[in-house]
């Protein structure tokens, strides 16, 4: 999910859990959502970041922030309850989580301590264990994505700093250790990447954004097996231009998304690949003014989240199956934006993000019972 969102969360951020039912052509089945309490919400402020399928539910990972200190925090979730904890094995310091990956019972977790380092951490069905990354530090590290391929094989993304920029890091997991991977970089200022998705072992996507002449444009990498290249992706016009979400189901689809930006004017970016070459996708005509954080496929098509910025900020589900994209309504008027999103096992949507209430006050709104069409 994706590190732009989290970052201007704020010192009073809230969760945002929102569940909603896959969409056929209607959009009458979402309204059938029901609200539900997270356990603890009127003394924490959870900032959740990425969601993931795990059993008859979800897991997620973000931060809790307590004071001055951030501490990394996991949910398992299902339609009935939803109880965020701090990971306790990561004690308690600035630690932020972007992203999780699960694999069977199997999960893992990636992130950024006090923005200074990488760090990831594995569920092994019982408990969330630490393990040692390949940091090439020094300077503000960090992974932003992860993907769980099968136990042995994990990507995780991020950037290095470098000077007064950064570069693309890549680490793998091969089932024993993490170890970095080369990876291009074409920026003249920065690179990074902020997503990763694979579909085999000779077949993975990461995205991003790189700087050059003063312009943000997207950073799309892949994976053939044996090197990570960058991939030539359309230019979407002037200003800046930035991807922060990737999903793949083969090697001839894949998809991306994020968002340009033409000083405060925010649009959503959707790239599609083919097997050939990458494409720009008109987005939804009722968000002119918006950005998409995170895509995960559907049986149908794909959903993409974020915010949609007119006449408030407010969160936006909106799923494209063929040529055509609907918007998915959710029950939230205050100012908020989603940055993660995944289907579960009964192909239930399922999107994590951080809504601002007027009064300040931190506490967590659930979105659960969303029946799959």
């Amino acid at each position: 999910m994706r590190t732009w969102t989290r970052r201007l969360a704020g010192a009073m951020p809230l969760l945002l859990l929102v569940a909603c039912a896959r969409r056929g052509e209607s959009v009458a089945a979402a309204s059938e959502c029901q609200l539900s309490q997270v356990n603890g919400s009127v003394i924490v402020k959870d900032v959740p970041s990425n969601v993931a399928p795990y059993a008859d539910g979800v897991v997620s990972v973000g931060t809790r922030f307590e004071g001055s200190a951030g501490g990394a925090m996991a949910a398992f979730g299902t339609a009935g309850s939803w109880d965020p904890e701090l990971i306790a094995a990561l004690g308690h310091h600035v630690i932020e989580l972007d992203d999780v990956s699960s694999l069977g019972d199997q999960a893992w977790a990636v992130g950024a301590l006090a923005s200074s380092g990488p760090i990831a951490v594995r569920w092994d069905g019982d408990a969330w264990v630490p393990a040692a990354v390949a940091d090439p530090g020094p300077g503000e590290d960090g992974f932003a994505g992860v993907d769980m391929l099968s136990a042995d094989q994990v990507w995780a993304v991020g950037r290095h700093q470098r000077g007064s920029g950064f570069e693309t890091l890549i680490e793998r997991w091969n089932g024993s250790a993490w170890t970095i991977v080369p990876s291009p970089d074409v920026g003249t200022i920065s690179d990074q990447l902020n997503d990763v998705d694979a579909t085999r072992a000779s077949d993975a996507w990461a995205v991003g954004w790189y700087v050059q002449a003063q312009r943000y444009r997207p950073l799309v990498e892949h994976w053939d097996g044996s090197r990570w290249s960058v991939v030539p992706t359309p230019n979407p016009g002037g200003g800046d231009a930035f991807l922060s979400g990737v999903v793949a189901t083969g090697p001839d689809d894949a998809w991306a998304v994020g968002w340009t930006a033409r000083g405060d004017a925010l649009t959503p970016l959707v790239e599609h690949w083919d097997g050939g070459s990458w494409r720009l996708v008109a987005g939804p005509s009722e968000v002119p003014d918006g950005s998409f954080a995170a895509v995960a496929a559907t049986p149908t098509g794909i959903v993409a989240v974020g915010r949609a910025l007119t006449p408030q900020s407010h969160p936006l589900v909106a799923e494209l199956q063929g040529s055509a994209w609907s918007i998915v309504p959710t029950p939230v008027t205050d100012p908020a934006w989603l940055t993660g999103v995944t289907v579960d096992a009964s192909n239930a949507i399922w999107t994590v993000g951080t809504v601002f209430p007027p009064n300040g006050l931190a506490g967590s709104l659930v979105l659960t019972g969303c029946p799959a069409s």
